[in-house]
Formats: C-alpha cells, structure tokens, sequence
C-alpha cells in the first residue's frame, strides 16, 4: 500500500493599475484605480523541494495578478453620463464566479478519476461484473462532460445577467467596492477623482485589498501605530486584510481567552467533584442538589463571561473574494471618522494638479505595482 502526503503553499500578490476608459456615449476620457489579487499554490510531494513549491507558488500568484490586471475591469460609470462602457461591463464579468469554474475543474477531475478506478476494479474483478465496464468506461466520461458544460453554462447565464446599463441615464446601481472615477494625465502621472462630492461616512466602511489603507492608528486607543501587531481579518488563503493596532491592544484578546480558559478549568473542576459527591452520596437528595448547583454554576458562568468579554475592535463582514473587498464597522466611532477623513485626504481633488509632482495614489499606495492602459478610441 502507497500512502503519499504533500505540503501545500499557497501564495497571494496584491497590485493595481491605473486604467483609462473614452466613454462610448459622450467620449469623456476618465481613470479608475484597479486594484486585484493574484492566487497561486504549490506542492512539496512527501516534503521534499518545499523552497521549489513557494517559488512556484509566487510565481504563479504574480502571473494570476498580471492576467486579471490585463483581463478584468471595474463597473465604474462615466462621471459626465453615468454610462458603462462594455468593455468593463466584460471585464468585470470575469472577475465574477471564478470559484464557479474552479469548482467544476476539481468535480470533473476526481469523477473522471473514479469512473476509471472503476473501470479497472470491474475489467480484473469478478468476471460477472465485467457487463459494468462499458457503463463506467462511457458513461462516466459522458456525465463528467455533461456536467462540466451545464455549470460552465450556469457561470456564463450568471454573468450575463450583469447589466448595470438598465437604469441608463440614472446613475447605476455599483457593486461593493466600486472605485472612483478620474480625472488626470497619463503621461504625467497626474490624478484626481472627477467627483468632489462624497457621500456622508455611514456606520459600516467599505474597503478593497490592494486600493484602500488606514491611517497608522490604533484602532483601539487611537495612539500611534503601524501593522506590526495589527488585527488581521482572514479573506482567503494567503490574503490577510491588516488594520494597525499597538502592542498593548493587541494584547487585550489574549486576557479574554486566558479568562475563557480559567472558567473551563473552573468548571472541569466542579463537574469531577459533583461527580465524587454523587458516587459518594447516599441519598437521591445529593444527586438532586449536585445538579442544581452545577445548572446554576455554568448560568453564572456564561453571565459573567458576557459581562466581562470585551468586544473587538472591527466588525467585518467579506462582500466579495474575488474582488478582495470587505465591509468593516469600526467600534471606535472616532477612529471609523479618522479612516473616512484619510480616504479623503488621499484622494482630494486639486484646482491646479500641475502644480502636484505625486499623486494622491502613488503617495498612498508606494508599494504597489501601477501600469497604464491608454483610453481606446470606441468602435
């Protein structure tokens, strides 16, 4: 018998590009910020050449990063005619249910898989089973195909159904996450949102991996802070949304789990000594009190850890994987205001954008990868 066991890695880049669209309807030119997360993974078969799979996993999340940049687009409207050129009505489609195609690869492969194994299980077993080898041999492949095509089917009547021109001339009802629209040079590296207008804070924020930063602040105690001990919100393998936080607040979950960890030791003690005192009690009256005293204990319990558990500091909530977006509520009102205002002093429009050698994107985001897609002239 073969036993085989790997170690998986999986890896995650995160870049943007700057992006020109000509609107097909008034031929305003304008940008949007796109900002996607490549994935890649690799095995070490039974551990061995675990630093050939990291390598390759991050090569592949690079090469997934530079695919989506090149292939994916964002619903962002025209800010003169809130029309949406098609092709980032195609673009966008893309970036939607790529778990689904994914999904239907891994189906396919293991029923294709199985449908051989028996095959062959039939073809060398008892001979009175080999009438099943031609059902298996053909009609597992058929099903797989079959399969195959009505859910790729599925994803493209999916897709299809994004039209976010029905309301056309309204403006469109946008995704989560949906950048701003632009206006600015391309050759020089000049940007500002070609909307002054933004729309009040509201309790829950929307941020998006790769485009959005919070100012270094504690998000607890508003001191100052950077992402070394920051409060990580998991979004996928590999793909961590980072808030600043400082060592002391940081700190302040692992009190709670301690105290969880006292009140279960609390009550394994008071379970095995109820427990001593029924096999020692003479009388069902012990039994009866025992049980009570235990009832009300682990009621007490479970106030208590109410009361004295401390909530955290975010609430967050993923909209959408693929595109890396995340809604967050900050329980800190003062710091859900802090990250408002430094999303828009980042991206505060000038009267004179000349006069700014750096724009607010490249100053806001210095470690990402930016490439520029000149507007294409409509057909």
């Amino acid at each position: 018998m073969i036993i085989y066991f790997g170690r998986r890695f999986d890896a995650a880049s995160t870049g943007g590009a700057i992006v020109g669209v000509q609107c097909e309807k008034c031929s305003c030119e304008y940008f949007y910020e796109l900002a996607r997360i490549g994935r890649g993974s690799g095995t070490a078969s039974y551990g061995i050449g675990s630093e050939g799979a990291k390598l390759r996993a991050e090569g592949q999340s690079q090469r997934d990063l530079q695919t989506r940049l090149a292939s994916e687009a964002e619903l962002v409207p025209c800010p003169k005619c809130n029309w949406i050129n098609a092709e980032l009505v195609r673009g966008y489609r893309q970036a939607r249910y790529r778990g689904l195609g994914k999904f239907t690869l891994y189906v396919s492969t293991i029923g294709a898989a199985i449908a051989l194994l028996c095959v062959w299980v039939f073809s060398n077993g008892d001979p009175r089973d080999q009438h099943l080898v031609p059902y298996f041999l053909y009609g597992g492949p058929a099903l797989v195909t079959a399969f195959a095509t009505g859910m790729l089917l599925l994803r493209t009547l999916l897709r299809q159904r994004i039209q976010p021109n029905h309301r056309f001339p309204q403006p469109p009802k946008l995704p989560a996450g949906t950048p701003p629209a632009l206006f600015g040079d391309s050759t020089r590296g000049e940007f500002w949102p070609a909307i002054s207008d933004r729309p009040p804070v509201s309790e829950w924020q929307e941020f998006q991996i790769g485009r959005n930063l919070f100012p270094l602040v504690c998000c607890g105690c508003l001191r100052t802070a950077t992402t070394e001990h920051a409060l990580t919100i998991p979004i996928d393998h590999g793909i961590d949304l980072e808030i600043p936080q400082c060592a002391e607040c940081a700190k302040k979950p692992l009190a709670t789990d301690k105290l969880g960890w006292l009140i279960f030791a609390a009550i394994v003690l008071l379970i095995g000594g109820m427990t001593l005192t029924f096999f020692l009690a003479d009388s069902g009256l012990s039994c009866v009190i025992n049980f009570g005293l235990l009832a009300l204990f682990l009621v007490s319990v479970v106030i208590i850890a109410m009361i004295m558990k401390k909530p955290g500091p975010v609430d967050a909530t993923v909209v959408d994987v693929s595109r890396g977006v995340v809604r967050i509520r900050f329980h800190n009102a003062e710091y859900g205001r802090l990250v408002a205002e430094h999303a828009k002093e980042t991206s505060e429009p000038t009267t004179e954008p000349a006069t700014h050698p750096t724009t607010a994107i490249e100053a806001a985001l210095p470690q990402r990868q930016h490439g520029v897609r000149e507007p294409e002239t409509p057909k």
